[in-house]
């Protein structure tokens, strides 16, 4: 069965902000769990059970790729700002140079549980866990247990860095943690003093100076 990617264009004028919908032709195999932009016009699709798929002309047209990877079980796709791909599964990590045509294995010790994957201010690549943060200092080819989160509900579903270096946690259950820089040891729940109840945070955006989380029962910014 042929399946679809929706992708939004976003056009600003003087008058008005305007949305135009398009359905693109592909991937197949179903619609796309992890979706990402890796330069001008490509775009990188993951679908649990299809695999890894490439479109060079802004989805027009889509190939697979990747495919010395598990069609199962990524839980990322993560490009640093280097332009290096990654993707993340439950216990390995996997990198690419080439904007996903080929992958390596970079590491599958020094984190577990794995479910999201970013970069912080200093270039420093972190992981986050059912309810730990884990850290990398050498490009993602060693890690190290840097936070763990206490309490209940503490899986983390999203991280963000700030403007400032703070590191932002967002979790199932527990609301939203926070450090102070990026190098701290530890996260302070801020859920009831920045006025957030205490329930699932889905992810975090930031814009600016604002910051936005989307909750279980709609966005808070």
């Amino acid at each position: 069965m042929k399946r679809y990617l929706l992708i939004v264009l976003v056009m600003v004028s003087s008058v008005a902000l305007a949305q135009n919908y398009n359905f693109l032709n592909g991937p197949y195999g179903g619609g796309a769990d992890k979706l990402i932009p890796v330069g001008s016009g490509r775009l990188l699709a993951f679908k649990s059970g299809a695999g890894l798929f490439k479109s060079d002309d802004a989805g027009a047209t889509w190939t697979k790729t990747g495919t010395t990877l598990s069609v199962y079980g990524m839980t990322d796709l993560f490009m640093d700002v280097s332009g290096k791909v990654y993707a993340l599964y439950d216990g390995s990590l996997y990198s690419s140079a080439d904007n996903g045509v080929t992958f390596t294995l970079l590491a599958n010790t020094g984190f577990s549980s794995a479910a999201r994957m970013g970069q912080g201010p200093s270039g420093n690549l972190f992981i986050a866990s059912h309810f730990k943060v884990y850290r990398s200092t050498n490009a993602g080819v060693s890690w190290f247990e840097r936070i763990t989160l206490s309490g209940t509900n503490t899986g983390v579903t999203d991280f963000e860095f700030t403007s400032t270096g703070r590191m932002l946690i967002s979790t199932t259950g527990a609301g939203l943690f926070t450090t102070t820089a990026e190098t701290d040891l530890t996260a302070t729940n801020i859920t009831t003093a920045q006025g957030l109840p205490s329930i699932g945070v889905q992810s975090i955006v930031q814009n600016g100076a604002n910051i936005y989380v989307l909750t279980t029962t709609g966005p808070v910014k």
